[in-house]
């Protein structure tokens, strides 16, 4: 606090000394500043700290497992669901052994453990199922970015974002899921438009899905009414819809060899046999 005084000339000097003590009662002195910014710098500290300690929840919150679901109350509605879900794993050895490439033959690894997580997960109980759900999130993800990836295997920009996807796998599978999906869906449709086969297993594919979609969406409210089986009947329409997605496969490995239509570029410029080394080495 400033006190502003006005003197004479012969008073100007002792009305300065007054002002710079009269100022020096309210200044805090060296040791009182010094403290004041110890206080402030662990105040600002603490909110860090703080802050950092709620990320942390929150993402604690992501990676923890969560409530299971009422879908194997009854034993015998376990033993349907673990049944069904076996399926997936014999299909994804079949997808295995039956593909040539790389990316191909780690979308059938994926379904394999889609398989053996949704099998474990409903013979499982106590804390070890609520885990095994969450696996069962994680390894559905996995799965559709392992297809997307032998998908779009000749664009390498879309392999870079789909390895890069990965990383969020624990923290957002069901967006990725979702992603993943919409991108195979619409290129299953645009090669649908040029090769009859996979029109053929585009329809029914499409027929499955929206099926499974249904059954999947109506369980709980099916299960308050008495009715039960939904689960299993979703298990049994997605294993016959993911298995509709090995045309789709098949035909990019096809198309990879020059034997496919030519709205592929990389097919038609080794069909002409002026596919460049890059294209070939793709095989």
């Amino acid at each position: 606090m400033a006190l502003a005084l006005e003197a004479p000339g012969f008073l100007q000097s002792p009305a300065r000394e007054l002002q710079q003590r009269l100022t020096s009662l309210w200044a805090p002195s060296p040791q009182e500043s010094m403290a004041e910014l110890r206080r402030e710098a662990l105040s600002g500290r603490e909110v860090l700290v703080q802050r950092v300690a709620a990320a942390a929840v929150g993402v604690g919150g992501m990676l923890r497992p969560r409530g299971e679901a009422g879908n194997d109350d009854l034993l015998a509605e376990r033993l349907v669901n673990v049944a069904t879900s076996l399926p997936f794993l014999g299909l994804g050895l079949h997808m295995h052994r039956s593909r040539h490439s790389a990316e191909a033959k780690q979308y059938a690894a994926a379904i394999m453990a889609v398989g053996v997580v949704a099998t474990a997960y409903h013979a499982s109980s106590g804390r070890l199922r609520s885990v095994l759900r969450k696996a069962d999130y994680w390894t559905i993800t996995v799965a559709g970015a392992a297809l997307s990836k032998a998908v779009h295997r000749d664009r390498r920009w879309a392999r870079r974002a789909i390895g890069t996807s990965m990383l969020a796998v624990p923290f957002f599978p069901f967006h990725l899921s979702a992603a993943h999906t919409l991108a195979t869906q619409a290129e299953f449709a645009r090669c649908a438009r040029h090769s009859a086969p996979v029109r053929r297993a585009f329809r029914l594919h499409a027929a499955t899905a929206s099926a499974a979609i249904a059954a999947f969406a109506l369980e709980d409210r099916l299960a308050e009414r008495g009715v039960r089986g939904a689960h299993a009947v979703w298990h049994v329409l997605s294993c016959a819809s993911v298995a509709t997605l090995g045309a789709l496969v098949e035909h990019k490995e096809g198309l990879r060899r020059g034997e496919g239509s030519p709205h592929d570029s990389v097919a038609s410029l080794d069909r002409l046999g002026g596919g460049s080394p890059k294209a070939k080495a793709l095989d």
